[in-house]
């Protein structure tokens, strides 16, 4: 598992509630899913239409999705794209971009980590 993707501690607290809930670990990836992509999509919908606020704004949930799931990485780039957003530095699109593929890898690594434990 690629520890910049996923974070083992947050991992295991979602393995412990799956005792009660078993159900849990595979919704939380399907929410995570769900709502990251709907945060990055205001992320682009934002910077198309240079609303520095609003991008503020989806970095921000997107970062908070990004925290309760344990995605290390993509909160990262989450923090940086709100702190930017907020400065109105300049945004290049491939930074969404990049995003979009953090999303997807840490999809795929919390997907290999199911099928694992």
């Amino acid at each position: 598992m690629n520890e910049r993707l996923l974070n083992r501690e947050q991992l295991a607290e979602i393995r412990a509630l799956a005792r009660v809930r078993p159900e849990f670990p595979e919704q939380m990836l399907l929410l995570f899913r769900e709502a990251a992509t709907e945060a990055l999509d205001g992320c682009r919908d934002a910077w198309l239409e240079q609303d520095a606020r609003q991008l503020e704004s989806f970095a921000h949930r997107l970062k908070g999705t990004a925290s309760s799931f344990g995605a290390s990485q993509l909160r990262e780039q989450a923090e940086r794209l709100e702190t930017d957003a907020g400065r109105e530095a300049s945004i290049q699109r491939q930074r969404l971009e990049d995003i979009e593929q953090t999303i997807e890898a840490t999809y795929r690594a919390y997907a290999d980590w199911l099928q694992r434990a």
